[in-house]
């Protein structure tokens, strides 16, 4: 159990980096270089275990009206988020929480020199953070101009396999994804991370709208549990 507790935490941490550094980032440094930086992501794990008793109450005043892909997103209600520039929405599975964003805001190291144009939309997980998915909103700026999803998704995975080269031992594969009522794939990959024949699996996805991109990731135990987390995105209810 201490092992998954440990690789949750690390893989947390890279969620989070990859979310905000989706294309030609500013990410300082491997997210997982040192044992520093596991001590940084454990911490990171606990804050949103606590986090995870209780939605951010501030999420709520996002504003649905606004053109911006990122301010056009909102914690519905206690059990769904919503993101209305991309018409989507994701509704809790059993036993998971919302989790604050605002707590990562000061967090020390990758996220701290995150790309300025990519912010946090949405953490939610189960309250062990063996768990997870992260959503990030990238706004159209010079770096990602005229890329599509695929290439920008390809940005992510090379940023996140020179990060574990080396230091831990994986597998990433290419897929695709489809959310329930949107009639298009998406592009994905997953990647199981094993440290002390602990597995963990990470799902990352990228979704395109006018310049903007939706990046998701998303975590679990199994594969399963990673892929099964995509079928709680669905076409935005009227």
């Amino acid at each position: 159990m201490k092992a998954i507790v440990k690789i949750a935490a690390l893989a947390m941490t890279l969620a989070l980096a990859f979310v905000l550094t989706a294309c030609g980032g500013s990410a300082s440094s491997s997210a997982a270089s040192s044992s520093g930086s596991a001590s940084a992501s454990s911490a990171s794990a606990s804050a949103a275990s606590a986090s995870a008793a209780s939605a951010s109450a501030s999420s709520e005043s996002a504003s649905a009206a606004s053109e911006s892909a990122s301010s056009a997103s909102a914690i519905a209600d206690a059990d769904t988020y919503k993101n209305e520039y991309f018409g989507i929405q994701f509704d809790l599975p059993e036993g998971w929480a919302f989790v604050d964003v605002s707590a990562f805001s000061s967090t020390s190291g990758p996220l701290a020199s995150a790309a300025e144009n990519a912010s946090l939309d949405m953490i939610a997980g189960t309250p062990d953070g063996s768990n997870m998915v992260v959503v990030g909103i990238e706004e159209p700026n010079d770096t990602t101009a005229g890329k599509t999803a695929e290439e920008v998704l390809a940005a992510q995975v090379q940023k996140m396999t020179e990060t574990l080269e080396g230091n831990f031992n994986y597998t990433s594969n290419d897929a695709t994804i489809t959310f329930n009522g949107l009639n298009r794939e998406i592009p994905a990959n997953i990647t199981d991370l094993t440290i002390n024949d602990a597995h963990l699996f990470l799902c990352q996805a990228v979704a395109e709208k006018d310049g903007a991109f939706l990046n998701i990731v998303t975590m679990g135990t199994s594969e399963e549990d990673a892929t099964n987390v995509i079928s709680h995105f669905k076409a935005l209810s009227e």
